[in-house]
């Protein structure tokens, strides 16, 4: 699993991030995971809510339309889309969490 999925050490070259945004991040997580099929069962959900959970501790919030994430699932699995379709997605389906920002900053202050 490791070897598909795992290794963010692979991402830097020469000191910099490859991957360099949290949605780029989150893109490549559920692209890995559903494309590659490291479990014998639930792949597209793992790699969904890695994404999710991923966006979610980063202040990123996603717009939960199941059919479509299904079909982003479903298309990464059988070889239809890329990691950079899957970037395109989640680029129109998030947005930046100032709630849950403000909540955790007051919180600890």
């Amino acid at each position: 699993m490791r070897k598909h999925c795992g290794r963010s050490s692979k991402f830097y070259f020469f000191g910099e991030d490859q991957i360099p945004t949290i949605i780029q991040k989150a893109a490549t997580y559920w692209w890995k995971f559903a494309h590659y099929q490291v479990f014998n069962n639930g792949n597209k959900r793992t790699g969904l809510l890695t994404a999710s959970l991923f966006l979610n501790i980063n202040f990123i919030k996603i717009d939960f339309d199941m059919e479509k994430l299904y079909n982003v699932s479903k298309g990464i699995s059988s070889n239809n889309m890329t990691v950079e379709d899957v970037y395109h997605f989640l680029l129109e389906m998030t947005s930046f969490d100032y709630k849950k920002l403000t909540k955790d900053y007051l919180k600890n202050n």
